[in-house]
């Protein structure tokens, strides 16, 4: 396992030194129990047109309500939470794959999702007895319910971290692009 300063140092070599800086403040400020590295792994690309659209829908109802899966998966020695990890969960099927299964944590957060999508197909409204007290989002605060293995609701948490993250990943990834390139051979 790679401590905090190993990965802060990978962040900054594959970032750069100068770009990482500000990064790497706010990674911490908004995921102060997770390791720099993870921000290789962050889903930026559907997160940051997420925090537009629920301030947009905001605008427009009232009830709009915001949560983020950030509980890692029992993958591969442990692995961030991948866009659509939370499906088993949503479905009340966590039995059927593998990755979830964590003792004590599986069963709660399984709880915590499926007993919030009943209440919101049955209400409108996701707060159930499960679920720490959570209001709708409104245009200029985002209420996300951060799932993990403790979940909590936070106000506007990573709207300053997402497009830093953008922008400092979007070198990378178009670096890892060039590389995946197969050759034309003439």
């Amino acid at each position: 396992e790679m401590s905090y300063e190993e990965g802060a140092a990978y962040v900054e070599r594959e970032v750069g030194k100068e770009e990482s800086g500000e990064l790497l403040e706010l990674f911490r400020k908004t995921y102060p129990e997770r390791n720099p590295v993870d921000i290789m792994t962050m889903d930026f690309l559907f997160r940051g047109p997420e925090i537009d659209y629920i301030r947009a829908r905001a605008n427009c109802s009232g009830g709009v309500w915001s949560y983020l899966f950030n509980l890692d998966m029992n993958f591969d020695g442990g692995r961030t939470p991948w866009h659509c990890a939370d499906i088993p969960y949503f479905f009340h099927n966590t039995e059927l794959a593998p990755y979830t299964q964590e003792a004590g944590v599986t069963e709660r957060v399984e709880k915590l999702i499926f007993d919030s999508v009943m209440a919101f197909a049955r209400t409108g409204n996701p707060q159930n007895p499960e679920a720490p007290d959570w209001p709708a989002s409104t245009p200029e605060t985002e209420y996300t319910l951060v799932i993990d293995r403790e979940s909590r609701v936070r106000e506007n948490f990573d709207h300053e971290l997402i497009p830093v993250l953008g922008k400092c990943m979007g070198p990378v990834l178009a670096r890892m692009a060039e590389k995946q390139k197969p050759e034309i051979q003439h």
